[in-house]
C-alpha cells in the first residue's frame, strides 16, 4: 500500500483476495495498533496507511 493514498476495503479485499468481512476484521485490527487510518463512515470509509 502507498503511504497516504486512500483505499476502500473492496480495493483491499480484491487485492488480497479475502472475503470482505475477513478484511474489515483485519483493517479494524490495523487501525486499533495505530498502522492505518480511517475516512469517511460506513459505507463511505476508506483506510489510508500511516
Amino acid at each position: 500500500m502507498i503511504v497516504g493514498k486512500e483505499f476502500s476495503s473492496e480495493d483491499i479485499a480484491n487485492e488480497l483476495k479475502l472475503k470482505p468481512p475477513r478484511t474489515r476484521q483485519l483493517l479494524n485490527e490495523l487501525v486499533k495498533i495505530g498502522l492505518m487510518s480511517t475516512v469517511g463512515t460506513t459505507k463511505n470509509r476508506r483506510y489510508i496507511r500511516k
